[in-house]
């Protein structure tokens, strides 16, 4: 085939052994055929690099609608089974979907999670569909990125657990963030600072929010009490038995401020009878939007999935696809919120 020619409906059906309407069907994935005849036409679009024609599908659009097109395509958000409306991914999806919209796409998720939907079926799905760009949200198995069809797509991240492929990434600034909630908390005169992580946290940002505090306690020197860090399970772990420990390290070691990566040790605080902020204050590294009356650091999740959106819609434009040679990183700073939960500047 020459170069630069494209692939039609009608090379693929003579490959095939089908006519041009079964072709069509099955780039459709219409359930009137049979999954595995749509299967076999899907190999071969793939094989022969078929993409669908952007002018003949706005065509087909003005046809069935009566006008212009109404969207400019469909981005896949790929995300774990187990997210919630309210975590990480699902705020992100949440903006990303807002944002989406505004720019003329639609957003869809799918799961990475589900045993019966293979990478290479995966990649099926989406090329006949006509899917350019792909944002994910979720760590991938080694066994994913080695047989998904990268070089058919435009990607982004927006978690840093995706350790492969390097993808362009789009994320919230927790070194900025982090170190905001500690010159807050110094500047407030605090000088037994306790550290309260979440592990899994930690571990998919390359312990960047224990890097920093450790050195931001070394840095600080004689002129506060170096409190060992505590690490926790979060929300996935035993919550009776995370609570427990964190009683234990409270007590042994008697912070009067906490800095935590989300507000569940607060209520552990209260339930000790400790009044907030008079006997021990606390500051949140983690804050979503519209949490009210907490001390801490706003996260810019939803404007990760509004930027997530942006930067996939400039790759996909200028033609770029696959596991890109040299990725970008676009990391997008917080803000911080006074709350109720630290005693006032100069009060002490």
């Amino acid at each position: 085939m020459k170069r630069g020619t494209r692939v039609t409906q009608k090379e693929i059906a003579k490959k095939a052994g089908v006519t041009i309407a079964t072709v069509s069907m099955a780039l459709r994935e219409d359930p009137r055929l049979p999954e595995a005849t749509r299967h076999r036409i899907q190999k071969w679009a793939i094989k022969l690099g078929y993409r669908p024609d952007p002018l003949l599908s706005a065509l087909s659009s003005y046809r069935q609608n009566g006008g212009p097109p109404k969207h400019r395509g469909v981005i896949a958000f790929l995300k774990d089974d187990f997210a919630k409306v309210t975590d990480y991914s699902g705020i992100v999806y949440s903006g990303a979907e807002r944002y989406a919209e505004k720019m003329g796409y639609r957003i869809e998720s799918f799961s990475v999670n589900d045993p019966e939907i293979r990478p290479e079926r995966l990649t099926q799905i989406f090329v006949s569909r006509g899917i350019e760009g792909l944002i994910f949200g979720v760590r991938l198995e080694r066994n994913f990125y080695q047989k998904f069809g990268w070089e058919n797509f435009s990607s982004v991240t927006v978690t840093r657990a995706l350790d492969e492929p390097k993808l362009h990434l789009v994320n919230p600034n927790q070194t900025t963030g982090s170190r905001r909630v500690w010159d807050e908390v110094i500047g407030r005169g605090y000088k037994r600072i306790g550290i309260v992580l979440e592990e899994r946290a930690d571990n998919n940002v390359q312990h960047r929010f224990s890097f920093q505090f450790w050195g931001e306690q070394k840095k600080s020197g004689s002129e506060i009490d170096k409190l060992p860090l505590l690490f926790l399970a979060g929300k996935r772990g035993n919550q009776e038995a995370e609570k427990q420990r964190f009683t234990k390290w409270f007590k042994r070691h008697q912070p009067e401020v906490i800095i935590s990566y989300d507000s569940e040790p607060l209520c552990w605080i209260k339930e000790m009878g400790k009044q907030i902020p008079e006997e021990v204050g606390f500051a949140c590294i983690k804050l979503n939007e519209g949490q009210k009356g907490i001390s801490g650091n706003v996260q810019a999740v939803q404007q990760v999935g509004d930027s997530a959106v942006q930067f996939l819609d400039s790759i996909i434009r200028s033609g770029e696809r696959g596991i890109p040679k040299h990725h970008q990183t676009l990391l997008l700073d917080g803000y911080w919120v006074e709350g109720r939960t630290l005693r006032k500047k100069n009060s002490y």
